[in-house]
């Protein structure tokens, strides 16, 4: 596959997260919030296995599973508060 190819593949799906992306901000209210608590949710585990798998410092011991689990779903669990 060419450039030309790659970057219509790119502006596409662009254009299909901006459309969604602006959809969930305009409808507001839950909609929204679920929206921001699954990004967070997903950012939290993905932050979390990182730091599992590269550690955080020189010889410091990751945080077990189960920690790391309750942090994502309390980070989760934040934007919900704010309704």
């Amino acid at each position: 596959m060419g450039l030309a190819g790659n970057l219509k593949k790119r502006i596409v799906f662009g254009l299909g997260i901006g459309i969604s992306c602006g959809c969930v901000v305009l409808a507001g209210g839950w909609v929204f919030t679920v929206a921001i608590a699954t990004a967070v949710f997903v950012g939290a585990r993905e932050y979390f296995e990182l730091v599992r798998s590269r550690g955080i410092a020189t010889g410091m011991k990751p945080p077990p599973r189960y920690v790391s689990r309750v942090c994502s779903v309390i980070c989760t669990l934040m934007p919900m508060l704010t309704l």
